[in-house]
């Protein structure tokens, strides 16, 4: 899940940073950002793109958006099954 990636992504670049990785800070974020697939956030990663922010930054507000996306899947499959 995207919880998973956000955390595990933040934790191996902190680690390999700590041990003198190399790494830089926007070779770091266009990784992390290269890495996510979901369609639903094609649109996100374009407009995030422009702003200027950290690598936890980043994963913040992807992580705000993941959370967006969840509720909204949930509600569409809840629709679905009470349409059935």
């Amino acid at each position: 899940n995207s919880d998973h990636y956000f955390d595990s992504f933040l934790e191996t670049y902190h680690d390999l940073e700590s041990h003198g990785g190399h790494m830089s800070k926007p070779e770091a974020i266009g990784l992390f950002l290269d890495n996510i697939h979901d369609p639903d956030y094609y649109s996100w990663k374009t407009a995030i793109k422009l702003h200027k922010l950290s690598l936890d930054e980043h994963v913040l507000q992807f992580s705000k958006r993941a959370d967006d996306i969840n509720a909204t899947r949930t509600n569409r499959k809840r629709l679905r099954q009470h349409i059935r």
